[in-house]
């Protein structure tokens, strides 16, 4: 993950799969930025289409960030499992 260009590191998440709404959660892991950014964030990815290739899927996200800055945000990804 990189905010304004500058790589971000984030510690390992727990992750949650809920078949129903085939989304993915991640929530409460620590990330870390330029040195200075401590924050908690929560990552949910939803799958809502599949590419022409089994390892392409791509839909909406939402994340959210708590801590030395707060923000959030959603839109859409695209990804290429490998």
């Amino acid at each position: 993950m990189r905010i304004n260009g500058i790589p971000a590191t984030c510690a390992k998440a727990p992750v949650a799969l809920d078949d129903a709404t085939r989304s993915l959660t991640a929530s409460g892991f620590y990330c870390n930025w330029a040195g200075i950014g401590n924050v908690l964030a929560t990552v949910q990815l939803t799958a809502d289409w599949q590419g022409e290739s089994p390892q392409t899927i791509g839909g909406r996200y939402l994340i959210r960030f708590n801590g030395t800055g707060n923000g959030s945000g959603a839109g859409t990804f695209r990804a290429d499992v490998r």
